[in-house]
């Protein structure tokens, strides 16, 4: 009526470099895209992650709008028109910061908790406008229970800035479209955000 279980662990590599290559194909728009990535599971040595990412590439991307007759080159389905490349770090600690010692010592280790640090900009070029964008995100992680999950984000900051092409800007004047309007202008926004999960894959 026993059981003898031996476990053999196999330390995992501190460092990692990677290169991930990608070509989409949705809806006939071809995309040729790549990242490189760098990761250090153990950047404190108190099994904090840190990965930084650069990721670029071109996407064959249809016309928002239709313009004034052009070059026939700018009509082509297969036309890589858009490039797009940017920089991300990702920065997790297992634990909620900031909090006290005291604190931290009195959680339970089985809430899993975590807080995850996230900083993306992004530069897109195509046609109609050239666009940059930051995002900034602060948030903690933890579990109530086996079923229960919660997130919470105490920022989320995003900014977007469009560089317009003249005659983009002409034609979303004329079409008068106010969702189109408001989708292809600069926006600024900072919120909480809390999220609940449950599940009862783990009830039992």
């Amino acid at each position: 009526n026993q059981l003898l279980v031996t476990y053999h662990l196999v330390p995992m590599k501190r460092q990692t470099f990677t290169i991930e290559p990608r070509i989409t194909n949705s809806n006939s728009i071809l995309g040729i895209m790549g990242s490189v990535n760098y990761s250090n599971k153990n950047l404190f040595r108190g099994a904090q992650k840190l990965k930084i990412s650069f990721i670029g590439g071109f996407e064959s991307q249809p016309r928002i709008v239709d313009t004034e007759a052009g070059s026939d080159d700018q009509n082509k389905a297969w036309n890589l028109n858009t490039f797009e490349w940017g920089p991300s770090i990702e920065l997790i600690f297992p634990k909620l910061v900031p909090m006290t010692a005291k604190i931290q010592a009195t959680s339970s280790k089985r809430a899993y908790p975590s807080t995850v640090f996230d900083l993306t900009v992004n530069f897109q070029k195509r046609y109609e406008f050239s666009r940059r964008l930051a995002h900034f995100s602060y948030e903690w992680n933890f579990k109530q229970d086996k079923t229960q999950e919660w997130k919470l984000k105490w920022v989320n900051f995003n900014f977007v800035k469009l560089d317009k092409e003249p005659f983009f800007e002409q034609k979303l004047i004329e079409l008068n479209d106010p969702f189109l309007m408001n989708s292809y202008s600069d926006h600024f926004s900072l919120y909480n955000q809390l999220d609940y999960h449950y599940t009862n894959q783990f009830s039992n």
